[in-house]
């Protein structure tokens, strides 16, 4: 009995003592490279408990990450179809492939993320192109779906077959797409600054117009800049205006809506 104790105490010390030769764990959610010694070969190792030769060679930085990846792209600025210039706000999610780690570590983040955004500007430039601003601004989901086709159905040819854009970027990065989200659509920053200059202009000559008019029928300066003044966007002191009384009495009976 002490003998049949003995030789399995020692087996188990020789297994433990091979046995990292010939196992490795590869923690969940995470993918392991091993590199052949002798052949200089990549082999990808997903995570569980896995085999392994005692000649493929194990470290702890080649352990990588599976989790999801998001990348937060910068707005980015499209011409719709009747002019105006719409900004756009979109995002991508990506998961490594645990069986093309290989592939995935050969490349950095930046390159997976210009790869895929070269392809879906393209396509947000294309659809947008045939819609007008405001159909734009509120067609968000169906721009997202336009999108997502032109992924999955423009050909391209990858390893001697045909395959699709997605396909194709995803066996280059050994990465698996997951998501294209748009957060959203709107007129660009310069487009809203001048909109509402346009309406702003549109508020001074309707009140300037209820002070005084010239002879054409439009808003005179004097009448104008007293508006702008009132307002406090001149430097003009108010009291320098001439006609003090009857013009801020007119000015303010314009902003009332002429009470």
């Amino acid at each position: 009995m002490a003998v049949s104790l003995i030789g399995a105490g020692i087996s188990l010390v020789v297994l433990g003592t091979i046995a990292p030769f010939f196992l490795v764990l590869v923690p969940e959610v995470t993918g392991l490279v091993v590199l052949n010694y002798f052949t200089g070969k990549l082999r990808a190792i997903r995570p569980g408990l896995r085999p392994r030769w005692p000649w493929e060679v194990v470290r702890k930085d080649n352990y990588f990450s599976l989790e999801l990846v998001t990348r937060e792209v910068l707005e980015e600025t499209y011409a719709a179809k009747d002019g105006p210039q719409m900004k756009v706000k979109w995002s991508i999610q990506y998961r490594p492939d645990e069986g093309k780690l290989t592939s995935y570590i050969a490349v950095d983040a930046t390159t997976i993320e210009k790869g895929f955004r070269d392809v879906i500007s393209s396509a947000l430039s294309a659809e947008i192109a045939n819609m007008d601003a405001e159909p734009a601004r509120r067609g968000i989901k169906a721009i997202e779906q336009a999108v997502l086709r032109a992924l999955e159905k423009e050909p391209m040819r990858s390893h001697g077959m045909d395959a699709s854009t997605k396909e194709k970027l995803e066996g280059e990065y050994g990465v698996n797409f997951v998501l294209f989200k748009i957060a959203d659509i709107d007129f660009s920053d310069d487009y809203q600054q001048a909109r509402a200059g346009q309406a702003r202009m549109r508020v001074i000559t309707e009140a300037a117009s209820k002070v005084s008019t010239g002879p054409d029928g439009k808003p005179t300066k004097d009448a104008i800049n007293a508006v702008l003044v009132e307002q406090g966007k001149a430097k003009k002191n108010i009291f320098e205006v001439e006609g003090l009384t009857e013009v801020a009495g007119a000015i303010a009976r314009a902003f009332r809506g002429g009470n």
